[in-house]
Parts: C-alpha cells; sequence; structure tokens
C-alpha cells in the first residue's frame, strides 16, 4: 500500500464507527475499569486517564508513527513542547548539548534560559557543520545532539545520516526537528535518528487552526523515557477536538503538499529569475549549497524558503508587506494560506553569523493559484525598490 493511500485508509475502521466514515471524538477525564484485577494492571493498559489519551488521539498517534516508522509517539501542545520534553528526557546537570546556529529560536530560548539554570550546557554549532565538524565540538559529556534540515529562515543542509552515525558511535541521543518535511518528504528515523520531531500545527493539520507537536521515537526504550517525563509535566496530549483536526488534515496532507510543491518550485524559479533578487534559499534549487543532500535524502520539498532583496529603509518594507494582497503576516506557516514575513539572520544566529545586511524574507507558499501569487509578489517588490 503505497503512502498516499495509507494515510486515507490505515488505522480506520468504519465497522466500529457504525459506518461513519470519520472516528469519533472521544472525550474523557476518567477510565472505568469494570473489575479490581483490571484496575491493578492499569499500567498494562494505554491509557488509565484522560491525560494520556483516547481512542481519538490513538488513531492519529498510530498513523503517525506508522508514517514515521516509529516504534510509537506521544502527541504534545505544540511543537515547541516536542523539541523540548525530550531534551528533558535525554538530558541532566551537567550534560552538553549541540545545537545548530539556526535553530528554531524558541529552541535557543529553552536552551540558554531553563537548560542553563540546570547547569546544562548547549554549544551551538554552525548549521550546514559537517559531522567531522561536529565531532570535534563534542566532549565526555555531550548526550544530545539536535539537528534541523533544513536550518529555520536560512534553511542550510545537513547531512543527517553522516551525523547520525557519529552520535551513535560516541553513544549520544540525536533528535531531529522535521517539521520542514512534515515527516513525508524525510524520515528521519530512517537515516539513523533516534527521535523524530515535528509541529503537527504546520502541514499535517494544514488550515491554520490549531497547535500539536509529535515525539516519534525509534526504539521502545527512547519512547519509554520519554513517556516517563511527558506524564511526569502533566503536559497530556492535546484536546480531543484537535486530534480530529489533525487526523482530518492528515487524510488530506499528500495533495495538499503536491500542490504546495509545485507552487513553491514555480514561485522560487520566478523570483531566481528576477535581477532585483540577490539570492533564493531553497534547497530544492539546484543553485542551492545543500542541493545535493536534500535531492539524495528528501522525495520531494515543502513550502517554506527565503530570498534576500536589497536592504532598505523600514518605510518601503511596509509599503511592501502592507499592501499585498495574497499574503498574510504570521508566524506560523503550512497552511492553505500564503504568509511573509522579514526576518534578520544577523541577531538570531550570533555564533555562525551572517555575512550581510541584505533584507531577508521567508515566504509560505500556499495553495492560491500561482499567478495571483507571483502577480502580487511582483507588485510588492517593485513597490520596495521603487
Amino acid at each position: 500500500m503505497r503512502s498516499e493511500t495509507a494515510l486515507i485508509h490505515r488505522f480506520r475502521d468504519s465497522r466500529q464507527q457504525h459506518g461513519a466514515v470519520n472516528p469519533p471524538i472521544v472525550h474523557a477525564s476518567t477510565i472505568r475499569f469494570p473489575t479490581l484485577e483490571d484496575l491493578d494492571r492499569e499500567h498494562e493498559v494505554r491509557s488509565s486517564y484522560g491525560l494520556h489519551g483516547t481512542a481519538t488521539h490513538f488513531g492519529l498517534i498510530d498513523n503517525l508513527s506508522a508514517m514515521e516508522e516509529a516504534f510509537d509517539s506521544h502527541l504534545v501542545p505544540s511543537g515547541l513542547a516536542a523539541i523540548t520534553l525530550p531534551l528533558m528526557a535525554f538530558l541532566r546537570t551537567g550534560d552538553h548539548l549541540l545545537v545548530p546556529d539556526n535553530c528554531y529560536g524558541p529552541t535557543r530560548r529553552f536552551a540558554d534560559t531553563v537548560l542553563q539554570k540546570l547547569d546544562i550546557a548547549t554549544t551551538y554549532y554552525p548549521p550546514a557543520a559537517a559531522s567531522e565538524t561536529i565531532a570535534e565540538l563534542t566532549n565526555p559529556q555531550t548526550a544530545v545532539i539536535l539537528l534541523e534540515s533544513p536550518g529555520s529562515d536560512t534553511f542550510e543542509m545537513q547531512d543527517v545520516a553522516a551525523i547520525a552515525t557519529m552520535a551513535k558511535a560516541r553513544g549520544i541521543k540525536t533528535i531531529m526537528d522535521n517539521t520542514w518535511a512534515a515527516g513525508y518528504y524525510f524520515k528521519p528515523l530512517q537515516h539513523g535518528i533516534d527521535v523524530s520531531i515535528q509541529a503537527l500545527t504546520k502541514y499535517v493539520a494544514g488550515h491554520s487552526d490549531c497547535l500539536l507537536g509529535l515525539i516519534a521515537a525509534k526504539t521502545e526504550a527512547d519512547w519509554k523515557q520519554i513517556d516517563k517525563v511527558h506524564r511526569a509535566f502533566g503536559t497530556g496530549h492535546c484536546s480531543a477536538e484537535i486530534a480530529y483536526l489533525a487526523a482530518r488534515g492528515l487524510r488530506s496532507m499528500p495533495a495538499r503538499l503536491a500542490l504546495h510543491q509545485d507552487n513553491a518550485l514555480k514561485m522560487a524559479h520566478w523570483l531566481e529569475s528576477q535581477p532585483e533578487v540577490l539570492k533564493v534559499h531553497f534547497p530544492a534549487l539546484e543553485s542551492h549549497a545543500g542541493h545535493a543532500l536534500w535531492k539524495r535524502d528528501y522525495t520531494g520539498t515543502t513550502s517554506l524558503f527565503a530570498f534576500e532583496l536589497p536592504n532598505r529603509n523600514r518605510k518601503k518594507l511596509a509599503e511592501f508587506l502592507d499592501n499585498l494582497r495574497f499574503y498574510g503576516m504570521g508566524y506560523s506557516w503550512g497552511g492553505y494560506e500564503s504568509l511573509l514575513v522579514p526576518k534578520s539572520p544577523q541577531t538570531t544566529r550570533p555564533y555562525s553569523g551572517w555575512d550581510n545586511d541584505h533584507q531577508l524574507l521567508r515566504i509560505h507558499v500556499g495553495l492560491e493559484h500561482i499567478d495571483d501569487l507571483i502577480e502580487d509578489m511582483d507588485a510588492g517588490i517593485k513597490r520596495y525598490l521603487a
């Protein structure tokens, strides 16, 4: 069964749903046990309390675990929680963490505040560093290497398999933020990564109406270690309604991603053809420094990338962005609508730096007609440079 078919038909039994196509939304806090013997064996069942999930959650978890090729997965309330919980599960006082310098901003904030207070040191490595370079930054206390490929805002690629192999040889856990590929175009666990995480908020849900994260573990031991922290923190999964929305989005995700991919490639090629555009940061383009890694490892591309324009003042930037018809400004992506936001890597990656003062803009290409998106972008760039 191919992946597009599997995401629709896997873990769905309409006979148990009285013929209904979609699974019911199960609300529960209390889970009742019919006998004392059953109560005594509560730790052997999947959920003994609503905080641990209901059938609504488990259908989504099982489908996502199969897609990620994981032993099992955890749902958490946000993409950020999907990052912080496994870090707390695998790190202890005195440990050392390695993080790419182009990481998701809240990841850096968590490392520099919460982890620092726990006496866990963080080293930020260059975004496109080879495994040998990262190996030189490890020490006997290094417990976890975090990966993000392509990285936030500037979209450098990493050789995931090589880094995972190096880490495994040193007994270091690897965690990869795989939100960009949606767990669909790239499967980190196939490439040696221990834990794959993503914000289901983005492409899986696909409609900009829910917050949700996934932690997918390759082995039972790692899943159990994360489970202990997950239960201890009381974070729970999410509401049954949110799980339902994500499960519904997952069924249609391959079709949406196909159009996202087609629109993104057309937009990226158009931007690259414009003399005013200084550079396009998109791994699916042959001009990208990490294109060979993307082509080797990924089966497709999603729709988030960045491009550079000459630097102008804030007024000109406002004229550009405030008057766009089809692009919103907002700090998310993966939904059906196009988004465009300015970014400043000069201030967000202090260790590896940024070698120019150009205006970087991050674009999420939505599902609108591509000609409308290009015409709107063309007019906006003209306003910016006028």
